[in-house]
């Protein structure tokens, strides 16, 4: 993929391209992005119906497939703070698969609610 703001030339060739049949550029585009390298390879099965899956997840966050138990999350991110938040603001049940660290960042994340729910008011 890229930008067209940042082509600077483009000049006609003789030659043609023929896109494939029932290619479609968005879906192709969105999975590109979510399979954008990032420090942390993401695998998280979240037990929802794939419908209610793809209502909940962008499309340019992570790939969704299929499984017998639910729907795998496939993505990468920089931050697993932010992978943590993400996850529990989908609001279902999940299993970690990878990384083993993001367990930890959930582990941090409910402490901290937990926290902030047992502040005493002013």
């Amino acid at each position: 993929t890229f930008r067209l703001d940042r082509v600077q030339h483009a000049r006609l060739l003789d030659t043609s391209f023929k896109p494939p049949k029932n290619f479609d550029a968005l879906d192709y585009l969105l999975t590109a992005i979510a399979n954008l390298p990032g420090v942390w390879h993401i695998e998280v099965l979240l037990k929802l119906s794939l419908e209610e899956a793809r209502t909940r997840v962008p499309a340019d966050v992570a790939v969704l497939e299929q499984e017998p138990d639910g729907v795998m999350l496939r993505s990468h991110s920089d931050t697993l703070e932010w992978m943590a938040r993400f996850l529990v603001g989908l609001r279902c049940p999940l299993v970690v698969y990878q990384p083993p660290e993001l367990r930890d960042a959930l582990r941090q994340l409910a402490q901290s609610i937990f926290e902030m729910a047992e502040a005493p008011a002013l």
